[in-house]
């Protein structure tokens, strides 16, 4: 968490030392705030387990500079789902473990070309901790049923497309791709792959 309050620090100090805002310099150039929503798929990656499909929200907070073509940023993101996997025959035959995606933390950087005044390209990498609650079934009557919770690190990578209209505001298509291993030593992949939208503005 020191690493996450350090960063933000970061972001906010790089937005007010912008030479001049983005309405004023006309670029990708300045400090952003954005809300985001979309499509989330969450997988456990073991055996026989079932994906879902569910909905995601957050926001995020950034700084991109423009050197011509060229736009790098940092941003730091909080999100939401209640996406989960079930693995079924984990342990024993019949037996049932489900997980379940809970708040997420990114922090990463992006690398952007401007293909136009309003129309950005970009690419995106960075680290992720996803809290992610368990729950174990077992299958032999009478025996209790295990929840368990653990924050889970993992990386995260994407691409996306942003357009940027009149007055600071902006708006962007991504898809991204995050991978967190294993869930507290349990034998599973956790992943998942996300598709967005967000509505931004860069001061």
């Amino acid at each position: 968490m020191r690493v996450l309050s350090t960063a933000t620090i970061f972001l906010v100090a790089a937005g007010f030392a912008a030479p001049a805002s983005a309405q004023e310099d006309g670029s990708f150039t300045g400090p952003r705030v954005e809300a985001i929503a979309g499509w989330d798929n969450f997988s456990a990656g073991h055996g026989e387990s079932d994906s879902e499909d569910d909905f995601v929200f957050g926001g995020a907070i950034g700084y991109d500079y423009q050197m011509q073509n060229i736009v790098v940023g940092a941003e730091l993101e909080l999100t939401g789902a209640g996406t989960s996997s079930t693995v079924r025959s984990y342990m024993t035959p019949s037996d049932l473990f489900r997980v379940e995606a809970d708040r997420d933390i990114y922090i990463g950087a992006r690398l952007g070309y401007a293909f136009t005044p309003q129309f950005l390209g970009y690419v995106k990498a960075g680290y992720t901790n996803l809290r992610i609650e368990s729950t174990y079934i077992p299958s032999v009557p009478g025996q209790n049923t295990i929840d368990d919770a653990a924050d889970s690190d993992g990386f995260r990578a994407g691409l996306g497309l942003e357009y940027r209209f009149s007055q600071g505001f902006y708006g962007k298509g991504e898809y991204r791709y995050s991978n967190y291993g294993d869930v507290r030593g349990y034998d599973l992949d956790v992943d998942r792959n996300q598709i967005v939208v967000g509505l931004g503005y860069r001061f």
